[in-house]
Protein backbone atom coordinates (compact mmCIF):
# COMPACT_ATOMS: atom_id res chain seq x y z
CA UNK A 1 0.00 0.00 0.00
CA UNK A 2 1.25 3.12 -0.89
CA UNK A 3 1.12 6.03 1.91
CA UNK A 4 -0.10 9.49 1.56
CA UNK A 5 1.72 12.34 1.58
CA UNK A 6 -0.31 14.89 4.08
CA UNK A 7 0.38 18.25 2.51
CA UNK A 8 0.76 21.10 4.50
CA UNK A 9 -0.06 23.60 1.79
CA UNK A 10 -3.27 25.93 2.87
CA UNK A 11 -5.29 26.81 -0.36
CA UNK A 12 -7.08 30.24 0.12
CA UNK A 13 -9.77 31.09 -2.34
CA UNK A 14 -8.70 34.13 -4.21
CA UNK A 15 -10.24 36.95 -2.42
CA UNK A 16 -8.09 36.06 0.59
CA UNK A 17 -5.25 36.96 -1.15
CA UNK A 18 -6.91 40.24 -2.73
CA UNK A 19 -8.14 41.27 0.60
CA UNK A 20 -4.80 41.36 1.86
CA UNK A 21 -3.61 43.29 -0.48
CA UNK A 22 -5.96 46.02 -0.43
CA UNK A 23 -5.24 45.85 3.02
CA UNK A 24 -1.87 47.07 2.82
CA UNK A 25 -2.66 49.85 0.09
CA UNK A 26 -4.97 51.15 2.46
CA UNK A 27 -2.49 51.14 5.59
CA UNK A 28 -0.32 52.73 2.56
CA UNK A 29 -2.60 55.74 1.92
CA UNK A 30 -3.15 56.30 5.79
CA UNK A 31 0.20 56.58 6.50
CA UNK A 32 0.60 58.94 3.76
CA UNK A 33 -2.45 61.13 4.66
CA UNK A 34 -1.02 61.16 8.49
CA UNK A 35 2.66 62.32 7.09
CA UNK A 36 0.95 65.08 5.09
CA UNK A 37 -1.44 66.42 7.77
CA UNK A 38 1.40 66.71 10.04
CA UNK A 39 3.66 68.42 7.81
CA UNK A 40 1.07 71.15 6.86
CA UNK A 41 0.48 71.24 10.70
CA UNK A 42 4.46 72.22 11.51
CA UNK A 43 4.36 74.35 8.30
CA UNK A 44 6.46 72.78 5.49
CA UNK A 45 4.94 75.13 2.40
CA UNK A 46 2.74 74.79 0.27
CA UNK A 47 0.62 72.64 2.91
CA UNK A 48 0.70 74.99 5.44
CA UNK A 49 -1.02 76.94 2.82
CA UNK A 50 -3.50 74.61 2.15
CA UNK A 51 -4.06 74.20 6.12
CA UNK A 52 -4.45 77.78 6.58
CA UNK A 53 -7.00 77.57 3.65
CA UNK A 54 -9.06 75.07 5.29
CA UNK A 55 -9.00 76.50 8.78
CA UNK A 56 -9.67 79.56 7.40
CA UNK A 57 -12.53 78.03 5.36
CA UNK A 58 -13.84 76.55 8.61
CA UNK A 59 -13.52 79.26 10.89
CA UNK A 60 -15.51 81.03 8.25
CA UNK A 61 -18.46 78.39 8.24
CA UNK A 62 -18.51 78.21 12.02
CA UNK A 63 -18.86 81.64 12.84
CA UNK A 64 -21.60 81.95 9.88
CA UNK A 65 -23.44 79.50 11.82
CA UNK A 66 -22.62 81.34 15.10
CA UNK A 67 -23.74 84.70 13.42
CA UNK A 68 -26.85 82.89 12.26
CA UNK A 69 -27.81 81.31 15.49
CA UNK A 70 -27.38 84.38 17.36
CA UNK A 71 -29.40 86.44 14.77
CA UNK A 72 -33.36 87.16 15.40
CA UNK A 73 -36.18 88.07 13.13
CA UNK A 74 -35.61 92.09 14.15
CA UNK A 75 -32.22 92.16 13.47
CA UNK A 76 -31.33 94.41 10.84
CA UNK A 77 -27.93 92.65 9.23
CA UNK A 78 -29.19 90.34 6.44
CA UNK A 79 -27.23 86.64 7.05
CA UNK A 80 -25.98 87.07 3.64
CA UNK A 81 -24.75 90.27 3.90
CA UNK A 82 -22.65 89.08 7.28
CA UNK A 83 -21.49 86.23 5.49
CA UNK A 84 -20.53 87.88 2.36
CA UNK A 85 -18.46 89.91 4.98
CA UNK A 86 -16.62 87.46 6.96
CA UNK A 87 -16.27 85.78 3.39
CA UNK A 88 -14.22 88.93 2.47
CA UNK A 89 -12.31 89.36 5.40
CA UNK A 90 -11.47 85.73 5.47
CA UNK A 91 -9.98 86.19 1.84
CA UNK A 92 -8.19 88.83 2.43
CA UNK A 93 -6.67 87.32 5.41
CA UNK A 94 -5.94 84.19 3.60
CA UNK A 95 -4.08 85.93 0.36
CA UNK A 96 -1.87 87.88 3.02
CA UNK A 97 -1.20 84.52 5.29
CA UNK A 98 0.11 82.75 1.80
CA UNK A 99 1.75 86.32 0.81
CA UNK A 100 0.11 86.77 -1.95
CA UNK A 101 -0.19 90.31 -1.11
CA UNK A 102 -1.03 91.46 -4.88
CA UNK A 103 -4.03 89.03 -4.44
CA UNK A 104 -4.75 91.30 -1.30
CA UNK A 105 -5.80 94.39 -3.39
CA UNK A 106 -8.79 92.35 -4.92
CA UNK A 107 -10.31 92.44 -1.44
CA UNK A 108 -9.98 96.67 -0.86
CA UNK A 109 -11.92 98.98 -1.66
CA UNK A 110 -11.34 101.41 -4.72
CA UNK A 111 -10.93 104.31 -2.33
CA UNK A 112 -7.94 102.72 -0.28
CA UNK A 113 -6.53 101.84 -4.07
CA UNK A 114 -6.67 105.16 -5.11
CA UNK A 115 -5.40 106.53 -1.22
CA UNK A 116 -2.33 104.42 -1.17
CA UNK A 117 -1.69 102.94 -5.06
CA UNK A 118 -0.98 99.26 -5.74
CA UNK A 119 2.72 99.09 -5.43
CA UNK A 120 2.74 101.13 -1.78
CA UNK A 121 -0.02 98.45 -0.41
CA UNK A 122 1.74 95.80 -1.68
CA UNK A 123 4.97 96.98 -0.59
CA UNK A 124 3.38 97.92 3.28
CA UNK A 125 1.81 94.36 3.58
CA UNK A 126 4.85 92.79 2.34
CA UNK A 127 6.56 94.46 5.26
CA UNK A 128 4.56 94.18 7.80
CA UNK A 129 4.45 90.21 7.26
CA UNK A 130 7.61 90.18 7.08
CA UNK A 131 7.89 91.82 10.46
CA UNK A 132 5.19 90.09 12.02
CA UNK A 133 4.23 86.91 10.14
CA UNK A 134 1.15 85.12 9.51
CA UNK A 135 -2.22 86.15 11.27
CA UNK A 136 -4.59 84.42 13.42
CA UNK A 137 -7.72 86.59 12.46
CA UNK A 138 -11.13 86.20 14.54
CA UNK A 139 -13.82 88.19 13.43
CA UNK A 140 -15.67 89.43 16.48
CA UNK A 141 -18.65 91.94 15.61
CA UNK A 142 -20.24 93.09 12.41
CA UNK A 143 -22.62 95.34 11.70
CA UNK A 144 -24.20 96.46 8.70
CA UNK A 145 -26.16 99.37 7.87
CA UNK A 146 -26.60 99.73 4.46
CA UNK A 147 -23.79 99.87 1.89
CA UNK A 148 -21.62 100.05 4.93
CA UNK A 149 -20.28 97.76 7.41
CA UNK A 150 -18.25 98.00 10.71
CA UNK A 151 -16.37 95.14 11.95
CA UNK A 152 -14.35 94.33 15.04
CA UNK A 153 -11.20 91.66 14.18
CA UNK A 154 -9.08 90.19 16.63
CA UNK A 155 -5.67 89.70 15.25
CA UNK A 156 -2.75 87.49 16.32
CA UNK A 157 0.46 87.28 14.97
CA UNK A 158 2.38 84.05 14.22
CA UNK A 159 6.70 85.29 14.73
CA UNK A 160 7.84 84.75 18.00
CA UNK A 161 8.64 88.36 18.99
CA UNK A 162 4.91 89.86 17.89
CA UNK A 163 3.46 86.00 19.07
CA UNK A 164 2.33 87.87 22.53
CA UNK A 165 1.05 91.15 20.16
CA UNK A 166 -2.71 90.54 19.76
CA UNK A 167 -4.90 93.69 18.84
CA UNK A 168 -8.65 93.83 18.14
CA UNK A 169 -8.77 95.84 14.73
CA UNK A 170 -12.00 98.16 14.28
CA UNK A 171 -12.63 98.90 10.39
CA UNK A 172 -15.35 100.06 8.19
CA UNK A 173 -16.30 97.84 4.73
CA UNK A 174 -18.18 99.48 1.65
CA UNK A 175 -20.10 97.54 -0.86
CA UNK A 176 -18.61 98.60 -4.03
CA UNK A 177 -20.51 96.56 -7.62
CA UNK A 178 -22.22 94.26 -5.01
CA UNK A 179 -19.04 93.44 -3.44
CA UNK A 180 -18.22 93.63 0.60
CA UNK A 181 -14.38 95.38 0.51
CA UNK A 182 -12.59 96.10 3.39
CA UNK A 183 -12.20 100.16 3.50
CA UNK A 184 -9.34 100.81 6.17
CA UNK A 185 -6.11 101.99 6.42
CA UNK A 186 -3.35 100.33 5.57
CA UNK A 187 -1.02 99.36 7.97
CA UNK A 188 2.20 101.47 7.39
CA UNK A 189 0.74 104.16 4.82
CA UNK A 190 -1.17 105.79 7.38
Amino acid sequence: MGSKKSSNKHYYPRSHKQKGSIEQILSIVLIILVVLVVLAFIGVQPLSVYKDNVVNKLSSLIHSATISSQTNTSSTVPIIDETAITGTINEYYSAYNSQSFDKCLNYLSSSVINKYGENGIVQSTSARYAFGGSVDCQIKKVSVTGNTATISIYEKFSKTFMATSADIVDGTLVKENGQWKLNWEVPGLQ
